[in-house]
């Protein structure tokens, strides 16, 4: 039978039928031999026809099947063949997915990338102490939000009544601080597993309910864990490798190592989930979630925690104290505060100027900047306890202080803020807030920097106005302007000068909504 097989003359579809006129003779053979033997007799002659055509090779591999299929009983072959015919049943009841064309998604993806170099570009956070200009040349690409925020809306008619409202919904409350208390509790017991000597302090700068813009990027909770230098440099398990040649390590350095060391143990023991990082800054720090059981009404909370920083040490000893001189001083503050945070002017990795730096701008111009020569605020050396961590004697006075008899109201001194650093705050003048004696020498600074320049009274020779750039100072002066224009129409309103800010592409879509809703 070989031998038949293997002769020229004979086709491939003859040489099918012929196979299946001589079934006895071929069990004959596998009684004698395996199939995988007679496979292998019969691939040594026929490989150099098999080799010439497709034809011959799809013969083979029949002939491998059915050789295979031969010492098979009828029970088996039954129930082959029933699971074939199960799994192509199978397959044709499922539904058919659309395949999608490569060419057409690789032209697809080119084109939006093409739309997408005219849109808004993402400004990079400035490397510190550098001037050069920053490389915008990547897009930035933006998905819509799941849950927007919208603007605010009052129940009071009237910028007074309105300014007065919304205070009372972002003052914190006692219930705020002790949510923060329990926060920063649980973060010192879980840090002690590391650092056994750390102390934890927690500081709330604004309300902890409802959803509010940049809620997360700009958090109103501050963490800071407080550990000596020392322990932090001759850590045995701190990742920093100590410099070459004995040479002493970088502080910096040490606070970022201390803040990863403790962001990965609050991390894998659950306690906080990680959400950003923000080691460029002069202080390093790194935005988390508390659990909601941790915060209010059910609600998680985001915070920033940081390891032996004293920015927000000084942030609430200068409201505090603030609010203790004059109420109104405390409560402008926590409304510049909330402007800036709503138009996207207070998120420090994007270029723009911290929380902190707002609250200097406001202390400063309550000294110096109100109109008639009044002064709110005293010079920073007659506070009561903020004098004691100046590390320079000031030069802000205006003659010896006293309470004014008359004070404006909440949204006059918010009208008159924005009209002194609108002036302030121009392409032409270089603008440097001092607080201490060296305003000749901030001033001349101030010409060679691409941004105004705010003394912190509390830092030695710091500008914490350093990261801004050119595209976000623009920005700022934009925003001064429609702040003006919005504070000097008494048909405007709160809900309108607090409405959050978003790129021109996004702001677009937003009204293409709201026009089909109408």
């Amino acid at each position: 039978a070989q031998a038949r097989w293997l002769q020229p003359s004979h086709q491939p579809w003859n040489l099918i039928t012929e196979t299946v006129t001589v079934p006895s003779t071929l069990w004959s053979i596998s009684k004698q031999m395996s199939a995988f033997k007679l496979i292998g007799m019969i691939q040594k002659p026929m490989a150099p026809r098999l080799a010439t055509g497709s034809n011959q090779r799809q013969i083979f591999f029949v002939l491998a099947i059915f050789c295979a299929l031969l010492p098979l009983d009828i029970a088996h072959l039954v129930s082959l063949f029933a699971g074939a015919a199960a799994f192509i049943l199978l397959q044709q009841l499922q539904p058919e997915v659309a395949k999608v064309d490569a060419r057409k998604n690789d032209k697809v993806k080119t084109e939006t990338q093409k739309v997408e170099k005219g849109s808004v570009h993402h400004i990079p956070a400035p490397i510190k102490g550098s001037h050069l200009p920053l490389d915008t040349s990547k897009a930035e690409v933006r998905k819509p939000s799941a849950h927007p925020i919208h603007p605010r809306t009052f129940l009071s008619k009237g910028w007074d009544a309105q300014c007065q409202e919304l205070l009372e919904q972002i003052t914190p409350t006692a219930e705020a601080e002790a949510a923060v208390a329990r926060i920063a509790d649980t973060v010192k017991q879980t840090v002690r597993t590391i650092f056994p000597e750390a102390n934890v302090t927690g500081f709330a700068s604004g309300s902890l309910v409802g959803r509010q813009a940049f809620g997360v990027a700009v958090p109103e909770v501050d963490i800071v864990v407080s550990i000596s230098p020392h322990i932090l440099v001759n850590q045995p398990h701190n990742r920093l490798e100590k410099g070459q040649n004995n040479r002493p390590a970088d502080y910096h350095k040490v606070q970022k190592s201390a803040v990863r060391m403790c962001t990965d143990c609050l991390v894998s023991l659950g306690v906080l989930k990680f959400r950003r990082s923000a080691f460029r800054e002069m202080e390093p720090k790194v935005t988390m979630m508390a659990p909601p059981e941790l915060g209010l009404n059910g609600q998680s909370v985001p915070l920033n925690m940081s390891v032996n920083s004293v920015t927000p040490f000084y942030a609430a000893a200068l409201l505090t104290e603030c609010g203790q001189i004059e109420l109104r001083a405390k409560e402008l503050v926590l409304l510049v505060k909330r402007w800036a945070k709503d138009r996207a002017l207070c998120h420090a990795a994007k270029g723009h100027l911290p929380p902190y730096a707002w609250m200097l701008l406001t202390v400063f111009y309550l000294q110096v900047g109100m109109p008639g020569g009044v002064a709110l605020l005293p010079p920073l050396d007659q506070f009561c306890r903020c004098s004691h961590l100046l590390k320079r004697r000031v030069a802000v006075r205006s003659g010896q202080w006293s309470p004014p008899c008359i004070t404006p109201s909440v949204f006059a001194l918010f009208r008159d803020f924005i009209a002194f650093y609108a002036k302030q705050f121009t392409s032409t003048n270089k603008s440097a807030i001092v607080f201490s004696g060296q305003r000749n020498q901030y001033l001349h600074r101030a010409t060679m920097e691409t941004g105004p320049i705010i003394e912190d009274p509390f830092g030695e020779g710091r500008n914490v106005a350093e990261g801004m750039t050119s595209a976000t100072f623009a920005r700022l002066q934009e925003e001064f302007r429609r702040a003006q224009e919005l504070c000097s129409d008494e048909n405007s309103s709160l809900s309108k000068l607090l409405e959050p800010w978003a790129p021109p592409e996004l702001q677009f879509e937003v009204g293409l909504r709201e026009h089909d809703v109408e």
